[in-house]
């Protein structure tokens, strides 16, 4: 029998053969294969008639079944095959972490495995072979000056630096923090704070700062949903301040919140006047997102345009809410529930990178590296027992006392 954590080097392993396809070839297509291949490997290494035996499972399963046949559904309508894929996925690995309940360990082992050969990869081709994946252009935001030492960013088999930040901010935390385990542990924490330098971007850094103050501060479910939920009303607000196009100074906010966002907001603003003035009732229920529809203009620093079309909001809950607006609205409130009920001090600082890094970057949640969506997914299907292993030690050691 194959084990389940093999299941998960399967999962990435497939992720790295369709990334550097799509990138060598152009063929998007192969996002859509690679991915059904994986959901098809996955669904077959659940065996489904002991999934019934329990009851918890057994209702899971219903579950799945059931959005299953609202997916499909919605092919009726003009939902993308997309959204399908990115939501059966999701269900899937549900089933799959909350069924096998892996043990922690062997989790965060493979996290660190998988992110040595990414690293391993995206240097080998980013040092000799670089035209392979992307161009990397001598622009002034592909340069990293710290006056005594300027060097080209860091960019990843993705095609852009973008994302590998937050990667190795991960990869930080979680061996600072969470491993406890001695192998290799000082190995990946040097190397996680290499890759940060080599890309050294505003948003890992902001990220690292919230994080760490999370994990300080922060002890109940309810701080912790507090925490989030101020995170996102503060992003809703800059969306509105940056619709309204008022003045602080006399300076007019949407430059201030052009420079603040590094050119997103302009790009959030016209996406978000489109899908308002253009969404039906079934829009809303089922999405209508299409990157001919969603291409808009992009702006200079001074908020020309720059006669630049783009479709990609760099924006993860953004682009999702474009895709279905209502399966993204129930999941995000289930999210923070979920904050709420399953607190853990030591894993809380790992979401909150993935969190805010969502509001810079498209690629964290969807059908390309998995390893967030995977860690999300680990710890609220595995919280209880989690949980109980953390009070089983606690209680061993108060009684050792």
């Amino acid at each position: 029998m194959i084990k389940p954590i093999n299941i998960l080097y399967f999962t990435y392993f497939i992720y790295l053969l369709c990334i550097l396809g799509i990138k060598s070839t152009g063929n998007m297509i192969l996002n859509y294969g690679f991915n059904i291949t994986l959901i098809l490997a996955v669904i077959f290494s659940l065996p489904s008639i002991t999934l019934f035996k329990n009851r918890n499972i057994g209702n899971l399963w219903f579950l799945f079944l059931f959005l299953l046949i609202i997916t499909f559904s919605s092919l009726i309508f003009k939902s993308s095959f997309y959204n399908i894929l990115f939501i059966l996925k999701m269900i899937i690995f549900y089933l799959f972490l909350k069924y096998y309940k892996i043990d922690e360990n062997k989790f965060i082992k493979f996290i660190n495995n998988t992110y040595f050969i990414f690293i391993f990869i995206s240097v080998l081709i980013f040092v000799f072979y670089p035209s392979l994946v992307y161009e990397i252009k001598e622009k002034e935001n592909n340069m990293i000056d710290l006056y005594f030492l300027q060097y080209t960013m860091l960019h990843s088999i993705e095609g852009s630096a973008a994302s590998l930040d937050t990667y190795s901010a991960i990869i930080l935390f979680l061996n600072v923090i969470v491993n406890k385990s001695k192998e290799k542990r000082k190995f990946f924490i040097v190397l996680s704070a290499i890759v940060l330098l080599w890309t050294f971007r505003l948003t890992p850094l902001i990220s690292i700062i919230l994080a760490y103050i999370a994990y300080k501060i922060i002890k109940k479910g309810k701080h912790a949903f507090l925490f989030l939920s101020f995170i996102t009303l503060f992003f809703i607000l800059i969306l509105i301040i940056n619709h309204k196009n008022t003045t602080v100074f006399g300076i007019p906010t949407y430059l201030l919140l052009y420079q603040l966002t590094h050119a997103r907001s302009m790009i959030w603003d016209q996406q978000l006047i489109y899908m308002f003035e253009n969404y039906d009732f079934l829009d809303y229920v089922f999405g209508n997102f299409s990157s001919e529809s969603f291409r808009v203009n992009s702006f200079q620093i001074d908020g020309r345009e720059k006669n630049d079309l783009i479709d990609n909001p760099h924006n993860n809950y953004l682009l999702l809410f474009f895709r279905n607006p209502l399966f993204f609205v129930v999941i995000f409130v289930q999210f923070l529930y979920n904050i709420y009920k399953k607190f853990d001090k030591k894993w809380f600082p790992i979401i909150v990178l993935i969190f805010i890094g969502g509001f810079t970057n498209s690629q964290l949640l969807s059908l390309q590296n998995p390893i967030y969506f995977l860690i999300l997914i680990y710890f609220f299907s595995n919280y209880n027992t989690n949980h109980e292993k953390e009070k089983h030690k606690s209680r061993i050691y108060s009684s050792r006392i």
